[in-house]
C-alpha cells in the first residue's frame, strides 16, 4: 500500500492505492459517481466491469436516479444492495428485478417510504 499524489486543476490531490502483483484495479464513471473495484489477475475484466454496470443499475432503481449525496446520507441502503449482488467475494445476483424487488421488500419491512432524496435529520 502506497499514497500517490496527482495534480489536478482543482490542485493537488492525494490518492490512496492498494497495490499488490497480481491485482488490479476498474473504474467506471457514471455522472458525478466513480467506481473503483480492485481484483486480482484471475478476473474477468468484462466481468468485473458488468459487475459494476449491475451495482449501477441497481442503485439507480431503489433510489430513483442516484447521486452521490444517496451514497452519502443513506450508506446503509447501498451496503444492503452491494450484500445483494455480492457475498464473500462472489456474485451472488444479477438479475436487477430481483435485486431491486428484495430491497423494496426490505424497505417495507423497515418502515421506510419515499425518496432517497428524504432524508431525515
Amino acid at each position: 500500500m502506497h499514497w500517490c499524489q496527482r495534480t489536478s486543476s482543482r490542485g493537488k490531490v492525494q490518492i490512496f492505492f492498494w497495490s499488490c502483483v497480481d491485482d488490479r484495479s476498474f473504474t467506471q464513471h457514471y455522472a458525478t459517481l466513480y467506481f473503483v473495484f480492485l481484483a486480482d489477475s484471475s478476473e474477468s475484466q468484462l466481468g468485473v466491469l458488468d459487475l459494476i454496470q449491475v451495482l449501477v443499475e441497481s442503485l439507480d432503481r431503489v433510489f430513483e436516479n442516484v447521486c452521490e449525496l444517496d451514497v452519502v446520507f443513506r450508506p446503509d441502503e447501498v451496503r444492503h444492495v452491494l450484500n445483494e449482488v455480492v457475498a464473500g467475494g462472489m456474485v451472488l445476483e444479477t438479475n436487477l428485478t430481483e435485486i431491486v424487488g428484495v430491497i423494496k421488500e426490505m424497505n417495507k419491512k423497515a418502515g421506510v417510504v419515499g425518496r432517497s432524496s428524504d432524508v431525515r435529520w
